[in-house]
């Protein structure tokens, strides 16, 4: 689904990112955790109602709180979108650091971990157009929160396998097809 320039309204970057999620993350099996907690209706996929990061940082701080006090039955994980597509991906990466100093004030650097997805997504020492940089990239800036527990009860060798079989998947598919998935209309 083809995001606007400007922000898109709330119903259409949930679904937007929903579609991410079942098309890439679930479709392409790139995180094999996440079928089952979205089957489950663990996986919880909010949008912030104010693009101003401050106030998406304060969006993340609700978000986190509730997922640290949740039953990991009821709830997994969360996807906090910040609906700004035109955000550069270094202005949102730069908001890891608050991010995590919030988690320190708020005592939850020892229970949750994230993850950051962003529509130009670049690992350090690629090429903008490399494959492996769609493991990342989602329709919207969008911080993933997730349980420690949960991470550590993977064995390293099986994140290993995941990051080389999501590798063989993305270049199989390449950037062409990469885009096709995400934009085939609803």
């Amino acid at each position: 689904m083809p995001l606007p320039a400007s922000a898109p309204s709330h119903d259409v970057a949930l679904q937007a990112t929903r579609n991410w999620v079942e098309r890439a993350i679930i479709g392409l099996g790139l995180c094999p955790f996440a079928a089952p907690a979205n089957l489950a209706g663990r996986l919880r996929i909010v949008v912030s109602p104010d693009s101003a990061p401050q106030a998406w940082l304060e969006f993340v701080a609700i978000q986190a709180q509730e997922l640290a006090v949740a039953d990991p039955a009821a709830l997994e994980t969360v996807l906090a979108v910040l609906p700004d597509p035109a955000m550069a991906f270094e202005e949102f990466n730069d908001l890891l650091d608050p991010v995590e100093d919030l988690f320190d004030t708020m005592g939850l650097s020892d229970r949750l971990q994230t993850a950051l997805f962003h529509p130009r997504f670049r690992f350090a020492g690629t090429d903008e157009h490399d494959v492996q940089n769609n493991v990342h990239r989602s329709p919207l800036p969008t911080l993933h929160l997730l349980r420690r527990e949960s991470l550590d009860s993977v064995a390293p060798e099986r994140v290993a396998e995941i990051i080389e079989r999501n590798e063989r998947r993305l270049g199989a598919l390449g950037d062409a097809g990469w885009r096709a998935l995400l934009d085939r209309g609803d």
